[in-house]
């Protein structure tokens, strides 16, 4: 019986030590950060979209904001949202320091689509995004 006892113990020992052992305490495991985005900072770009609303406020229009133009394939959708001519779209959007533009498209009721490129390497505060412009 106190055979059973001590293999019981030992293997329960064996557990916490591989548990123990098996997690990753380094730096770039906290918080599921990478190693690559460790030296990357990120900015907050305040938007606020003005539709091009043609409908007189009877609909809503999509607005997405994506971080290359979005006729690339490899475009990525970072905000989407709706806005009228009575409802602005308003955003807070994380982008890296070193992005230089992002882009804004618009998308009416009719399937239209207008697209806007924002300059965004330089700002710091809010930017309004006019389609009826």
């Amino acid at each position: 019986m106190k055979t059973i006892q001590n293999f019981t113990t030992l293997v329960a020992i064996f557990t916490i030590a591989l548990i123990a052992v098996s997690c990753d305490n380094s730096a770039d495991g906290i918080n599921g950060l990478a190693k690559d985005q460790e030296s990357q900072s990120a900015k907050i770009v305040n938007l606020t979209v003005l539709v091009n609303d043609t409908f007189e406020g009877k609909f809503l229009y999509k607005i997405e904001i994506f971080d290359t133009n979005p006729a690339e394939s490899t475009a990525v959708l970072l905000k989407s949202g709706v806005g009228s001519r009575d409802l602005f779209f308003t955003s807070n959007v994380s982008v890296s320091e070193f992005q230089k533009t992002i882009f804004v498209r618009q998308t009416d009721p009719a399937k239209n689509q207008l697209v806007k490129s924002i300059d965004v390497s330089t700002l710091t505060g809010n930017i309004k995004v006019d389609f009826s412009k």
